[in-house]
């Protein structure tokens, strides 16, 4: 019997996941390394192409002070940006159809904004963008190929780390904010279900737990005002209230070979 060959390999499109690594383990940044980091040309105002916005600087001191995760902050949208009860928040929300995702359920979430960030002027960095007809906390962010807005700025923070302040250790990455954040948590002596609250953890203290409204905006407010970080001197954001935009991708040029 004769056998017409197949148009094409059937294992072509077959896509085999290379064995993951186990990650090394993340450690909180300590006193020192957070004083480079607030020290270095992110928070430097500088005129010219390689300047950082505003957003770079937002990002980190809300990774700081807030707790949320790297794309927890990066998708944001200025209508995520709420006031409950007087108390501004953010509202971590995972609304896949605006490009929005979170790890589970539990990291849907009000967080309260730290008085330290309101006296910083993250309110007037709000309504700017609002006035300026943005949509997006970082316009400047766009999503990559997998739909995440924190990609770039991910890359950018590791040079920052690696290149410029020479911290090569790969357990100190962006989340490192997130385990500093948490020992602050503890050094403020907050209590677990807060912290697990603040931080979108699911709580894990039995079934009484997962019943009720959970605590309360004015009790979270009052929880993420207690963290402290002492001896460490934060820049002044320098802005000029000028919107951020978007960074084009660029498209590389084909070279074209000259005839003989």
């Amino acid at each position: 019997v004769k056998v017409d060959p197949l148009p094409e390999h059937p294992g072509k499109q077959l896509f085999i996941p290379r064995p993951k690594l186990d990650a090394p383990s993340r450690v909180p940044f300590d006193r020192a390394r957070l004083q480079a980091i607030l020290d270095s040309s992110f928070f430097v105002h500088k005129r010219g192409r390689r300047r950082r916005t505003a957003g770079y600087r937002w990002m980190i001191l809300l990774a700081l002070y807030q707790g949320a995760r790297l794309e927890e902050l990066a998708q944001l949208r200025l209508e995520d940006v709420v006031t409950v009860n007087g108390i501004l928040c953010l509202r971590i929300d995972g609304a896949e159809a605006q490009g929005r995702r979170v790890k589970n359920n539990a990291s849907r979430r009000l967080l309260p904004v730290h008085r330290v960030l309101v006296e910083a002027g993250f309110p007037a960095y709000v309504d700017c963008l609002r006035q300026a007809g943005c949509q997006r906390l970082f316009p400047e962010f766009s999503a990559d190929h997998q739909g995440r807005y924190g990609s770039a700025f991910s890359k950018a923070f590791i040079r920052l780390l690696r290149k410029e302040l020479g911290i090569l250790e790969p357990c100190y990455v962006f989340h490192s904010f997130r385990h500093t954040f948490e020992d602050a948590c503890r050094e403020a002596e907050l209590d677990a279900g807060v912290i697990d609250a603040l931080m979108g953890h699911a709580a894990n203290f039995g079934r009484g737990y997962q019943y009720g409204q959970g605590y309360s905006v004015k009790r979270l407010k009052r929880a993420i005002d207690r963290i402290e970080y002492p001896g460490l001197v934060l820049p002044e954001i320098h802005w000029d209230g000028a919107p951020p935009r978007p960074r084009r991708r660029r498209i590389p040029r084909r070279r074209v070979r000259k005839a003989a």
